[in-house]
């Protein structure tokens, strides 16, 4: 149940400065990263299973989908905890600095 002590009225002089079109365009981006990291890795399983010792293919989807599925119950609990806003802002840094580390991986390891 929700207490009314945490909402922000309409006559609230904070709630004036807070540009909803920034939220929502917020939100969206983040889930479509979530949606984009999903379809990168149904894309890359043909490749990953033409590989002669394909038994990753399997481990690649199950992880990320295990990974999901842990993660989702708790963002409740650590929404309360840290707030809505500091949780995706260290959500989406999180996301980008491993993408980044994978990335340079992958590049150093092609030269």
């Amino acid at each position: 149940m929700c207490s009314g002590k945490n909402l922000i009225s309409a006559n609230d002089p904070v709630s004036r400065d807070i540009n909803p079109w920034l939220i929502a365009i917020a939100v969206m981006s983040s889930t479509f990263i979530e949606a984009l990291d999903t379809t990168v890795v149904n894309v890359s399983l043909p490749h990953i299973a033409g590989n002669p010792s394909a038994s990753t293919d399997t481990w690649t989807l199950t992880s990320h989908l295990v990974a999901n599925a842990i993660i989702l119950p708790m963002t409740g609990w650590l929404a309360t905890t840290f707030g809505r806003k500091r949780l995706l802002m260290l959500s989406v840094t999180g996301f980008t600095t491993a993408s980044l580390f994978l990335w340079t991986g992958a590049v150093v390891t092609f030269f």
